[in-house]
């Protein structure tokens, strides 16, 4: 009965160290196991982007906008159905070159100032970007004459304008934020898009 009892208690301890092995010393023992990386959330705009231009212009905007924003309409050439997406929540992507070519155009500068006025975020790429800084000017030149502004101010206004020049090392953007708050952009798509969500954040989703 002892020789039982001995055996029992053996066995009682060996399961005790087994527990206290396996519950303490192999884990601090194991390799590190490799943790998966979680993706961070991606920012996303509730927005339409236009996107005008033609070539492959289009499909390389298109490319960038993938996943950033709700909707991407493009138009290879004007046509007035573009007005109707003019709003606080669009951003119009422009090529520069159909731009630069286009700019005389009454429709196109007409497009412009209202994309402009409904505060939408306005983006021209390429190194022709200055081509949309000149037609802005020249909207402000109109909108100071049917104003009644003072002719010195006009003249200064004119001469900024003629100043500026077509080239561009980036592209460029506008977004009229409030009838006093214009801004300029000077750098990427990205850029553009950063800029507008910082004056649009209701706009940005998850």
């Amino acid at each position: 009965m002892t020789r039982l009892k001995y055996i029992v208690l053996i066995v009682l301890v060996i399961a005790i160290v087994t527990t206290v092995i396996v519950a303490v010393v192999l884990p601090s023992l194991a390799l590190p196991v490799a943790q998966p990386k979680i993706s961070p959330s991606v920012t996303r705009l509730n927005i339409t982007a236009v996107v005008l231009g033609f070539g492959d212009f289009a499909d390389r905007v298109v490319e960038e906008l993938s996943g950033r924003v709700d909707k991407v309409i493009v138009y290879s050439n004007f046509t007035p159905e573009i007005l109707r997406y003019a709003g606080r929540s669009t951003v119009v992507v422009l090529s520069s070159e159909w731009l630069e070519l286009n700019a005389d155009r009454e429709e196109v500068k007409e497009m412009i100032r209202a994309f402009a006025d409904s505060g939408s975020m306005i983006y021209v790429n390429g190194t022709r970007a200055g081509v949309l800084q000149k037609m802005i000017y020249e909207m402000w030149y109109e909108e100071g004459k049917a104003s009644g502004m003072s002719p010195e101010a006009l003249q200064e206004l004119r001469e900024r304008m003629e100043s500026i020049p077509k080239e561009s090392r980036t592209g460029m953007g506008y977004m009229k934020v409030s009838e006093k708050h214009e801004v300029f952009v000077s750098g990427s798509l990205e850029d553009a898009l950063k800029t507008l969500a910082e004056y649009r954040g209701s706009l940005l989703t998850k």
